[in-house]
């Protein structure tokens, strides 16, 4: 199974909207999907629980509720899957785990608000050691950051 988190240190840059659109395509492409939701709202798996893919009753597709919690180590069950999406709040740091080896075979999607000032600023400064370690790291160790243009940004002027 492989792992898929959607985790970036700052709120309001699309987390749960990358993860959701993230496991209906795939669960739409025909992939079996545990969806693990441990933002707080539960607002993926609000979302998914309104899909055919994840609300049939025969659906191979699971959505586990986990408000808050903190990022599993082991996954019971895992072989039923092809995929585990990931939701997870701003709170949440996967960095640390990810350099200590801990969690190599995992896939993290790291949305950006281009036009969120503070994000550009604080972002880069905590996901560096991690970037940076996906592209000198013979491992699986994986990070895709990419800008979400969905949303504005922030009305607070940083100076220069």
């Amino acid at each position: 199974m492989i792992k898929i988190i959607v985790n970036t240190p700052k709120g309001g840059v699309g987390k749960t909207t990358t993860a959701t659109n993230t496991a209906l395509f795939l669960a739409q492409s025909g992939y079996r999907i545990w969806a693990i939701d441990l933002a707080g709202g539960l607002l993926m798996s609000k979302a998914l629980q309104k899909t055919p893919e994840f609300s049939a009753i025969n659906s191979i597709n699971k959505i586990d509720l986990r408000e808050t919690e903190k990022v599993p180590n082991k996954f019971p069950g895992a072989n039923n899957f092809d995929f585990a999406v990931l939701d997870t709040d701003d709170s949440f740091t996967v960095g640390a785990d990810l350099l200590q080896g801990t969690r190599t075979s995992w896939r993290v999607l790291s949305p950006v608000n281009p036009h969120d000032n503070i994000g550009l600023q604080r972002i880069p400064k905590e996901i560096r050691s991690v970037a940076t370690a996906t592209y000198l790291s013979p491992s699986e160790l994986k990070i895709s950051i990419f800008a979400n243009m969905a949303y504005g940004g922030d009305v607070i002027a940083l100076p220069d």
